[in-house]
């Protein structure tokens, strides 16, 4: 019954959109990510956990939960009552381990760095950030082999690359299956347009790439695999849409020049990538394949993996205050000079991408050319909601509180407080050439 529905919604829109080809920009294509996870590069051909040349010591295991419970107010037999699986109080209590009572997620910086192993190796994917060929990574084509690039900024990868919840061979990482599981079954859809202006769309400076949401579920063929050519109307949700001045080079598209892309993350939050990139390649088959990158705030990426906690702590093998420390260590952009701190940190991501069909929110028009749209959308007709019945009317954005939401278990509302300057680890980036910490003081 589904299929039908979903077949008969198929034909419609194909339909309505017969008549608007003639509207379309000079030339225009659509997609659907249904796949997208970190770039991170797995420094070795066995399983997922093997040591490698990214990560010696293979990936970090599960920290020891007694040694990290044990306080001066917590009792041995009080640490055990708290890890009995027949009494399970790790999810309301784990986080409660500063020496004062703390809750560490909230207040990371009230313990001593746990440290968090880095990665080693000399190469990753991305994008050189900072015009510096002398910094970073040498650079990682799509399939993994060396492309001649150097100076590549990823410090997101080096700080947690060894870490159980991304590291892996491609789209094998254990947080990537169960992000990516969770977008393929509907909680929430990424759809791509690109248009531009030549006659000629192979070699054409003047492209436009439109990241929006959508709030209808792709759809799987027998095989278990997300089928191509299904429509979709956008979500006009301004938070998680953006468009990236681009352009294409021997069928190669790519930035420009250093933009802001914005999209959904992987974890609920809004994606914001400053001084962003993007590169993509169109496949034989009509798919896309490429990366987006750019600094993203330090802020942002430990809030998303704090209101996780203990359950997060559990299953990624991740120690939360470790990363916190590791984040506010690796910064490399985004330099705030009233702080004398870099607030961002270089990153990528892995994206592929199926052709789809993109509609207006409304569902009356094909969208055929990369623009932004406000929040307020036109009702949609009613055959076409009628169509749509089943489909999820939730927003991809919301607060996630514990037991509630559909962006997994473990879900805290937490107020995360900023660190006193003085608890503040070094960075290791320099500060820029120009900064004067002594302006900056006089300043504030």
């Amino acid at each position: 019954m589904v299929k039908s529905i979903v077949f008969v919604r198929r034909l419609a829109a194909c339909a309505l959109l017969m008549p608007l080809l003639a509207s379309a920009a000079p030339w225009s294509r659509s997609y659907v990510i249904e796949w997208y996870e970190p770039a991170f590069y797995y420094g070795t051909q066995e399983g997922t956990n093997a040591p490698g040349s990214d990560c010696p010591a293979g990936t970090i295991p599960e920290m020891d939960w007694r040694k990290v419970l044990k306080t001066s107010y917590r009792t041995d037999a009080e640490v055990e009552k708290i890890l009995d699986p027949e009494n399970p109080q790790r999810a309301r209590v784990g986080g409660i381990r500063g020496p004062d009572r703390e809750n560490v997620y909230e207040k990371p910086w009230v313990v001593a760095d746990p440290g968090l192993p880095a990665v080693t190796g000399d190469r990753a994917y991305g994008f050189d950030l900072d015009s510096n060929a002398k910094t970073g990574f040498k650079g990682l084509g799509f399939g993994g082999q060396l492309n001649g690039a150097s100076g590549i900024d990823n410090e997101y990868y080096r700080a947690v690359g060894c870490l159980m919840a991304w590291r892996s061979p491609t789209r094998e990482g254990h947080h990537a299956k169960y992000v990516n599981d969770g977008m393929r079954d509907g909680r929430y859809t990424l759809v791509m347009v690109i248009s531009g202006a030549a006659a000629d769309w192979r070699n054409d400076p003047q492209v436009s790439v439109g990241f929006y949401t959508s709030r209808d579920k792709m759809v799987k063929d027998a095989n278990g695999a997300i089928a191509h050519d299904y429509t979709f109307r956008i979500s006009p949700d301004p938070k998680l849409q953006s468009v990236v001045p681009a352009r294409t080079v021997n069928g190669v598209l790519e930035t420009a020049a250093p933009t802001q892309i914005v999209t959904r993350s992987l974890d609920r939050l809004p994606l914001v990538l400053k001084d962003g990139r993007l590169r993509f390649e169109f496949q034989p088959d009509g798919s896309m394949l490429g990366f987006i990158g750019g600094y993203r705030s330090i802020d942002d990426y430990y809030a998303e993996w704090a209101t996780g906690g203990s359950i997060f702590e559990l299953t990624m093998h991740i120690n939360i205050p470790a990363y916190w420390y590791a984040l506010q260590r690796s910064a490399d952009g985004l330099f705030d000079a009233n702080t004398g701190r870099y607030t961002g940190i270089s990153s990528a991501f892995r994206i592929y991408a199926k052709p789809a069909f993109v509609i207006t929110p409304n569902a009356r028009e094909q969208f055929t050319v990369a623009r932004l749209l406000s929040e307020a959308a036109p009702p949609e007709p009613q055959a076409m909601a009628a169509a749509a019945q089943g489909q999820s009317s939730e927003s991809a954005t919301g607060v996630q509180v514990q037991g509630q939401g559909r962006d997994g278990p473990g879900r805290r509302a937490l107020r995360i407080e900023p660190a006193p300057p003085d608890r503040l680890p070094p960075q290791t980036k320099a500060p820029p050439r120009n900064f004067s910490p002594v302006q900056s003081r006089a300043e504030r």
